[in-house]
């Protein structure tokens, strides 16, 4: 009793030590970047939270349920810089590290699980969503609880694991729409495991009964969001590449494996990656293969939500970063399975190596795969905050978080934005002209109006903003607009009419 004691505490230590490993990677430099849109977008929805009724409301600007807006709002009563308001994320991250543990202890021994639970809590990949406003590290921590309340549901038979798996499991389809995906897997593997749980059925379909029935209550606003928004399917190209669809999966695990701060053509990096990935995946998978059990869980996890949203949505890889935690305990299984020592020490370290050259690009702003996590929004605010006078006028085409950083009520242009700016300037004559373009949705637009001002008003300053040093090869492989400067800003003078 003594010796189990010991070593139980042995393993408390240990992950209570990569946790806070995990926390300080998490805490540090939390507020070094601005706010990017969907930040923004979070923080604008819960600030709509104010009753049960604009509870269950959708929200036209941010096509997610609305669990983690309504738990921003009450924590966002203690402050609103970008450090305390994405500590709440940080704090669903740091929880993922210790239930990824347990979920693994449904399987494997200790050491793969401490493993699992170590390369968790040093993922770029966490990182990445870990550290912003918005509710993908609650999704991943309410997925992981559900699968292993599931999974002890399955195997020990008792009413409570169902009442916690049924109670996790409708606060994750209040979180995110893909926690379908969760409940569909669960559901594939109980039929493909039906023969040893059969008797459990009836028990099964009451709990989905119940997740429907809460889930009912905001039917109707998905059903909005459904039709207004890219929540299924509508918008599947914003990955559009060179090579087709089959090269999203291919990316979803590079994110998992590399985060999205190396970028595909670092190939010093990519090439160590892909082969030591590969092979811990493939004898990760290869040493399940005697438990039966163990081998259909982990592929049906991985697998299944990847294979049906190639169909239903688009695969980017923030909607599936709560598989990021399963593919983890794959690898950390085939470390462990190497059959010399050494070999899982070699291998531990290079992985190790690895993914400590993403995360000092992550923390030094380089190769970011999505540079709007990186734009200097609050350096662009200030200057403007310093510079504009009332007398002025701006146009600002895409920046959304421009009016967070100055107080301004600037409108965003888009599509007409040409036409906007023309009809504006035609109604009254300002001396000095503002003109901010910052959205790669709207780059012919804003070279439009970059155009036609250049042609009829004097260029009196222009600054940019985030360089792009691989915008060349981004427009190479990618079927979409990319900015070579992320933010322009451009200051005309009005001399008495147009040159």
């Amino acid at each position: 009793m003594k010796e189990i004691f010991q070593n139980n505490f042995k393993i408390l230590i240990i992950l209570l030590i990569i946790m806070l490993i995990g926390s300080i990677l998490r805490i540090v430099y939390l507020d070094d970047n601005s706010f990017w849109t969907d930040e923004l977008l979070s923080i604008c929805h819960s600030n709509n939270i104010n009753n049960l009724s604009t509870f269950f409301s959708p929200h036209c600007g941010n096509a997610h349920p609305p669990l983690y807006f309504l738990l921003l709002r009450f924590w966002s009563l203690g402050g609103e810089g970008e450090f305390y308001l994405r500590l709440l994320s940080v704090i669903f991250g740091i929880l993922v590290i210790p239930t990824a543990y347990l979920l693994g202890r449904q399987f494997f021994d200790r050491k793969i699980c401490l493993v699992g639970a170590f390369l968790v809590a040093i993922s770029p990949f966490h990182m990445l969503y870990d550290r912003e406003v918005r509710m993908y590290s609650l999704f991943t921590l309410l997925t992981i609880i559900s699968l292993y309340f599931f999974i002890r549901a399955l195997r020990e038979e008792k009413s409570i694991f169902w009442i916690g798996y049924t109670i996790i499991t409708i606060l994750n389809t209040y979180t995110h729409y893909h926690a379908f995906l969760i409940i569909l897997l669960e559901w594939v593997f109980f039929i493909v495991r039906y023969k040893y749980y059969k008797h459990l059925l009836k028990k099964a379909i009451i709990s989905q009964f119940i997740v429907a029935f809460c889930f009912s209550f905001w039917v109707q606003s998905f059903l909005f969001h459904l039709k207004h928004s890219s929540v299924l399917g509508e918008d599947v190209t914003r990955f559009p590449t060179i090579f087709g669809a089959w090269i999203k999966p291919c990316y979803l695990f590079f994110s998992f494996s590399l985060g999205q701060t190396i970028m595909p053509w670092n190939y010093k990096i990519v090439i160590p990656a892909i082969v030591i990935f590969s092979c811990t995946f493939i004898w990760g998978i290869k040493s399940m293969i005697k438990y039966k059990e163990t081998l259909l869980f982990f592929l049906l996890s991985l697998f299944v939500p990847i294979f049906v949203g190639l169909f239903i949505t688009d695969l980017m890889p923030r909607y599936f970063v709560f598989l990021a935690p399963i593919y983890y305990l794959i690898i950390a299984k085939g470390i462990s399975s190497f059959p010399n020592i050494k070999v899982k020490v070699v291998s531990m370290i290079i992985i190790t190596i690895l993914l400590s050259f993403s995360l000092n690009n992550y923390y030094t702003g380089r190769e970011f795969h999505i540079l709007a996590n990186v734009d200097p929004w609050r350096e662009v605010g200030m200057y403007l905050k310093e510079n504009v006078i009332e007398e002025d006028i701006v146009f600002n085409i895409g920046g959304v978080p421009i009016n967070y950083y100055t107080g301004f009520k600037i409108p965003i242009l888009r599509e007409n934005a040409l036409e906007v700016l023309r009809e504006d300037l035609q109604k009254k004559k300002f001396k000095k002209v503002w003109l901010i373009v910052s959205n790669t949705k709207y780059k012919r637009q804003g070279e439009d109006a970059i155009k036609w001002m250049n042609e009829h008003y004097h260029l009196i300053s222009e600054k940019r903003y985030l360089w792009d040093p691989d915008y060349t090869n981004k427009k190479k492989f990618f079927k979409k607009n990319f900015l070579e400067y992320r933010i322009k800003i451009y200051l005309y003078e009005n001399r008495g009419g147009p040159k």
